[in-house]
């Protein structure tokens, strides 16, 4: 009897986590869906053979943390296929200011700021708090 009684326990405890990952995978999948944004300055500053790239970048005000490293990992793949075709298979830096008002353009970023750089793996963060 007690047997029977752990496996059923053991079983809800599988089917929770289950539903639950499942549930979260979702919410994801939601967050992770490419929002507007416009691509208002680009500028290559290249030098001394690094490949250096910025971008400014207008997106919306509701946009989520999750939204903004998805869309900097999107655009870093634009990026690199861009500058494939035009010069060299990589980029030294690339560098993304997110805005949310376009007149904030000239002044630093008013949303989040990425990094990312070819010797190393994970890209930056920089958010703005409100």
């Amino acid at each position: 009897m007690q047997r029977q009684l752990k496996k059923r326990i053991y079983l809800l405890i599988i089917f929770c986590f289950f539903i639950g990952g499942c549930f979260s995978v979702e919410e994801q999948k939601k967050d992770k869906v490419i929002v507007d944004y416009e691509i208002v300055e680009r500028k290559d500053i290249s030098a001394l053979g690094l490949e250096q790239i910025t971008l400014k970048v207008l997106v919306s005000k509701a946009i989520s943390g999750v939204q903004i490293e998805f869309l900097t990992e999107y655009l870093l793949e634009e990026e690199k296929t861009n500058i494939l075709t035009e010069k060299t298979a990589y980029i030294d830096e690339l560098t993304i200011w997110y805005y949310d008002d376009i007149d904030d353009i000239p002044q630093s970023y008013t949303v989040a700021m990425a990094e990312h750089f070819k010797d190393v793996e994970e890209i930056k963060y920089y958010y703005r708090k409100n």
